[in-house]
């Protein structure tokens, strides 16, 4: 047995951080994954794509976009749909398919990101732990929780890097077209990964040896790879006159030159090296995280000053500094969103994992100093991780079901022949778009948002307002519009929810 484990102790190792990053993804997952309006309406699209084979050139809109421009809102590219349309249809359209798909590409991250550090530093044990941070990083397992399109960045930035890293190694075309076709992907799940594009290039033309005639068919292989996953977006831009590119500009000019949205900020830097430590490592005194952002830039210092450092991971110091000043051009206020920063989050997650390496060849004075800081985060990051599995979100998708499924219900049991509508004034999104997906996947006929006055029975979905309410509510048109109103039934739901069944009064 003790001869098993010395030769298989790290892969024992590495199967139970991966155990553990499932447990902290995949635990309560219909509690606590979220299905708010944005989801919502971008899991309603994958459902038109599964159940009516209507395919789009687009996806989801960009929350850069400048209302009231010339030329609308900009978007994503349509390759988030896609990703997650077989999961959803594997679920038969249970919305939790592609949630669960998030979790489990979480995992793959994990795995990756310890084979990435292992082929790169040779040391086992410097993988393992920075795999392990990753597992249990707060931010990781948030964003890797629900179906959003930049949840999925993590991933697709890592396999850039890991396909750039065999064609610099291997030098055959093939590894760089590959690079080109995860990076074409990315960057349609969101923009703030174009840094990958310009590191990339660096990668090519300053770190690649050989003629120029080599660098610049890389060149080509990386651009043709990038090609085919965006082949929709051109086909759209062609057909449409370039609609989106010029959204795009504009909203660049604008958003660059009216606000503070875009542009370099030193205070960014700031913020990024912070969200570092608090949201990705779970560090959240500000002490240590001044500490642990000083100690950062020194060792990142330090590598780059020292010759025999710097060759062997010049391509991981650049994956981080090109993300680093990539990721600070996004603002939009006194904080960043941690969202923003998960493309980059592997790459630091990566130069961890070579700093641990290094700091283990001081034998046992850089083991204890690596085993304290390691352990350390993860002990900070388990409770909050911990706190977050074990509380039902206000958003979750088991609640938005479970409200739809009674409405379904007394819908099918009545077999109304009247027109029917829903409102919802548990939150923001009073038109229930998170609540519609349940009725449009079951095909139960209900009026569409413009329609409110026109519905025979509404459905309004309450917490807070009481029948009182919703009678003398004149700030939501969804319910203010239905006149004149008279209560049908009430229908208990989750929560302390009602949902209150609303038909028409008749003259006389």
């Amino acid at each position: 047995m003790s001869r098993f484990l010395k030769k298989y102790w790290h892969l024992i190792a590495l199967a139970f951080i991966v155990l553990l990053g499932g447990f902290l993804r995949f635990y309560r997952l219909p509690r606590l994954t979220s299905f708010h309006h944005d989801t919502a309406r971008d899991i309603d699209v994958v459902r038109r794509i599964v159940q009516d084979h209507k395919l789009t050139l687009l996806g989801p809109p960009t929350s850069f976009s400048i209302s009231g421009n010339p030329y609308g809102v900009t978007y994503f590219g349509p390759i988030f749909y896609y990703l997650i349309a077989p999961f959803l249809f594997l679920s038969r359209l249970n919305p939790i398919g592609p949630a669960l798909a998030v979790a489990a590409l979480g995992i793959i991250t994990i795995i990756l990101t310890f084979i990435i550090v292992e082929k790169m530093t040779d040391n086992f044990l410097a993988a393992l732990l920075a795999a392990l941070l990753l597992a249990c990083s707060p931010a990781a397992v948030k964003f890797s929780r629900w179906a959003w399109n930049p949840n999925l960045t993590p991933l697709f930035s890592l396999l850039v890097f890991y396909f750039l890293l065999i064609f610099m190694r291997s030098r055959k075309y093939l590894w760089v077209f590959i690079t080109g076709f995860c990076f074409g992907i990315v960057f349609q799940l969101h923009f703030i990964s174009y840094w990958l594009f310009l590191f990339t290039l660096w990668a090519i033309f300053y770190l690649q040896k050989g003629r120029l005639i080599f660098k610049l068919r890389s060149l080509f292989c990386f651009l043709l790879g990038i090609l085919i996953p965006t082949l929709p977006m051109v086909i759209f831009e062609v057909r449409h006159h370039w609609l989106n590119i010029r959204s795009m500009v504009f909203n660049i000019i604008n958003q660059s030159t009216k606000s503070s949205y875009l542009g370099f900020n030193l205070s960014r830097f700031k913020q990024i090296l912070l969200s570092l430590g608090r949201h990705f490592l779970g560090i959240n005194q500000d002490s240590f995280l001044i500490v642990f952002s000083l100690l950062l830039i020194l060792f990142m210092g330090y590598f780059l000053l020292k010759r025999n450092l710097r060759e062997r991971y010049l391509l991981v110091l650049g994956f981080f500094l090109f993300g680093f000043l990539g990721s600070s051009i996004f603002g939009g206020g006194e904080q960043i969103s941690p969202h923003y920063f998960l493309p980059l989050s592997v790459a630091f997650f990566i130069l961890l994992g070579v700093f641990i390496a290094e700091i283990l060849k001081i034998k046992r004075v850089g083991l204890f100093l690596v085993l304290l800081f390691v352990f350390g985060s993860v002990a900070l990051s388990i409770p909050k991780n911990w706190k977050r599995i074990t509380q039902i979100r206000s958003d979750s998708l088991e609640r938005y079901q479970d409200v739809s499924n009674l409405i379904i219900t007394d819908i099918l049991l009545s077999k109304f022949q009247n027109e029917v509508n829903v409102a919802n004034l548990l939150d923001n999104d009073r038109r229930a778009i998170s609540f519609r997906y349940f009725f449009n996947a079951q095909k139960i006929p209900i009026l569409g948002v413009e329609d409110y006055p026109n519905a025979d029975i509404l459905y309004v979905i309450d917490k807070d307002y009481g029948w009182d309410g919703i009678v003398n509510n004149t700030d939501t048109w969804e319910v203010y519009s239905f006149q004149p109103k008279v209560l049908l039934d009430t229908i208990d739901g989750p929560k302390r929810i009602k949902i209150y069944k609303i038909g028409k009064k008749k003259n006389g």
